[in-house]
């Protein structure tokens, strides 16, 4: 995911605060447990020092310090935008790595605070599935119907959503 320099970038140029703000950068305002020569830790710290705790920016910033910077899990926000299973499920494989360490758990907090409709989507479809998320095929037939012989996946059209459940079951 290379959206995070995009994210520093953003913030940066709104955010110029003249006077410091409160903002830490692990949530719980405990320190990163990585190495302080981390760019990235850097980065994410030298930014936090502008804002003010619980602004968007701020949240928007120890989120990415939970996955890059070794932090604990921040509060997830109460009406979450983005999951990663359907319904905010926790995924099966939950301690599945899948990459650099990170779990599909730990993908799934993370997501909590992705506002990005596309980055969202990208990760479901990348890491729903292999993470064991649920489904009863509801959004992968043609408009959301129900499971049936008759209901084409709106993205293969020779499958049918009863052949994939006869394939996988009801995941």
């Amino acid at each position: 995911m290379r959206i995070l320099p995009t994210v520093l970038a953003i913030l940066a140029a709104t955010t110029s605060i003249a006077i410091a703000g409160n903002c830490t950068l692990c949530a719980d305002g405990s320190n990163s447990t990585f190495p302080a020569e981390s760019s990235t830790c850097n980065n994410l710290l030298t930014t936090t020092e502008a804002l003010y705790s619980g602004s968007d920016g701020c949240l928007e910033i120890q989120s990415h310090s939970f996955r890059y910077c070794g932090c604990p899990s921040p509060q997830p926000p109460e009406n979450p935008t983005c999951t990663l299973c359907p319904g905010g499920a926790e995924p099966l494989y939950g301690d599945k790595d899948i990459g650099d360490g990170f779990t599909c758990s730990n993908l799934a907090t993370y997501l909590l605070f992705e506002k990005d409709e596309d980055t969202c989507s990208q990760n479901q479809r990348l890491h729903g599935l292999s993470c064991g998320c649920r489904s009863d095929c509801t959004g992968l037939c043609a408009e959301g119907s129900e499971p049936s012989e008759e209901s084409s996946l709106n993205t293969v059209s020779d499958f049918k959503c009863s052949d994939v459940e006869s394939l996988f079951g009801k995941v």
